[in-house]
C-alpha cells in the first residue's frame, strides 16, 4: 500500500469532510485524513506530541473558536509548522481572502458545489503537495544524481 499519507482537515461541515474524504479516498488511498471540527481543534491536534504529524492541512475558512485565518497566522508563526502546506477552502470568493491567503503561504480555494469538481481536486492537490518530487541535480560528475525531496511520513 506504501506510506501513508496524513492529511487534516479542518471544518466545521459534516458534508464537507464526508466529501473531501471521499475524494481523497480516490484520489489518494494511502491518505487518511484526520477531521476536526474548527481551529481550536486544529490547533489542539498539532500542538499534541502523540499525534502524526500531518503532510497537507485543510482549512475552512469560516469556522466556530477560531477561524482558519488564525488559525494559518498560528502556523506560521510556529516553527514545527511555519512550511506546512495549507489549503484554505472557503465558500466564497472574496478577493482580500484570496490575497490574505497567498501572503500567508497558504492556496486559496473555492468550495465547488459539483462533488465531482472536489474529486480533481483532491487528484491535484496531491500530485502538488503529496507526492515526492524527483529532482536533477548536478555535481561534479558528469552524470546526474536522482535525489529525493520532501517526506511523507512525517
Amino acid at each position: 500500500m506504501g506510506n501513508l499519507i496524513r492529511v487534516l482537515v479542518g471544518d466545521d461541515c459534516g458534508d464537507d469532510q464526508y466529501f473531501l474524504a471521499r475524494a481523497f479516498q480516490r484520489a489518494c488511498p494511502n491518505a487518511i485524513l484526520d477531521l476536526v471540527q474548527n481551529g481550536q481543534e486544529v490547533i489542539q491536534y498539532l500542538e499534541d506530541p502523540f499525534k502524526p504529524r500531518p503532510s497537507l492541512l485543510i482549512l475552512d475558512t469560516v469556522m466556530a473558536k477560531i477561524n482558519g485565518f488564525d488559525v494559518l497566522v498560528w502556523l506560521r508563526a510556529t516553527k514545527a509548522y511555519e512550511e506546512l502546506p495549507v489549503i484554505m477552502l472557503s465558500g466564497n470568493a472574496y478577493e482580500q481572502n484570496a490575497i490574505r491567503a497567498k501572503d500567508l503561504g497558504a492556496a486559496y480555494v473555492f468550495k465547488p458545489d459539483d462533488p465531482g469538481d472536489l474529486d480533481a481536486m483532491a487528484q491535484n492537490w496531491t500530485r502538488l503537495y503529496l507526492t515526492p518530487r524527483v529532482h536533477i541535480c548536478e555535481t561534479g560528475s558528469s552524470r546526474p544524481q536522482n535525489r529525493v525531496s520532501g517526506s511523507l511520513g512525517q
